[in-house]
């Protein structure tokens, strides 16, 4: 018999949230082979092709196959409270034609292992001192050595994990020095942000509330963190609009495109603009 398996990682998982690359636990490929170790002991003479699946979190740029990298490169970025951690960067190969070459000049692929950067700590008062202090200006900084690497038209897709920081990003758009210098770096190219999670930034199911479950702080705290967080949040996603002042339809709207609308409601479900284009909000699902 042909077994395929293909699992994700095995976290601890407190309050309902994965501590992803923290020690405790198993990556993906760990859990394959040791899913094939028990099969084969029972059905040796199986045949079992394991396919590790990456879900954006620490690790994820390993389980990508070797015939399938271009490159591969360490990026020192920032913590949320400046510790120096390294993260990958790998270029994919793009998919051969039907002839079974490559297109020369083809737009590249590239992903950004940068959860590890912001992963939730095991240790809530660690936690609570990150959302009390630490900012996103590292992942900010590790976008923009990633960026610079890309060519026109090329794709990044940056790995990320639930964390304990709560700024709403705005250090990221600091460290990229800013919404236009951002709008500039990203100009001809795409950037995704690969996360296992649809949780909204703000609202009553939001990151903001989930604080009090994962760190220490007081529930008082942490409503004020998250107000201050959407608030920043929202003027940063009215200025993005308002970039380009002539454009209309779909250049207008900042949407949220989630790959779990089958079990949950997306940005376009949320909230619309006057035209029915998707608005993206603090309460939008996936912004979190």
């Amino acid at each position: 018999m042909k077994v395929l398996l293909a699992p994700g990682g095995l976290w601890p998982e407190p309050a309902g949230v994965p501590l992803a690359g923290s020690g405790p636990g198993l990556a993906p490929g760990h859990v394959a082979s040791c899913l094939a170790r028990g099969w084969r002991e029972v059905r040796p003479h199986d045949s079992l092709t394991l396919l590790p699946m990456a879900d954006g979190g620490p690790g994820s740029a390993q389980v990508i196959a070797p015939e399938q990298v271009a490159s591969r490169e360490v990026i020192q970025g920032r913590g949320p409270l400046g510790q120096v951690r390294e993260v990958d960067l790998v270029r994919l190969l793009p998919k051969p034609t039907p002839f079974g070459n490559r297109r020369r000049g083809e737009a590249s692929t590239w992903f950004l292992d940068a959860a590890r950067l912001l992963a939730l700590p095991a240790d809530p008062d660690e936690a609570a001192q990150e959302a009390l202090d630490g900012n996103t200006s590292g992942l900010g900084g590790v976008i923009g050595a990633a960026l610079s690497r890309t060519g026109p038209l090329d794709t990044l897709l940056v790995g990320l994990s639930r964390s304990a920081v709560h700024d709403g990003g705005l250090g990221v758009m600091d460290a990229l020095g800013g919404l236009r210098v951002a709008k500039d770096l990203l100009s001809r190219r795409s950037l995704g942000l690969v996360l296992a999670d649809d949780i909204a930034l703000g609202g009553m199911n939001g990151a903001g509330a989930a604080l009090t479950r994962i760190t220490s702080i007081s529930p008082e705290l942490a409503q004020e963190l998250d107000r201050r967080a959407c608030s920043r949040a929202m003027e940063v996603v009215s200025a993005a609009q308002g970039l380009d002042p002539g454009a209309v339809g779909p250049r207008r709207s900042l949407p949220v495109v989630s790959a779990l609308d089958d079990v949950g409601p997306s940005a376009s479900e949320h909230a619309s603009n006057s035209a029915g284009n998707a608005r993206l909000s603090a309460s939008s699902w996936g912004t979190g």
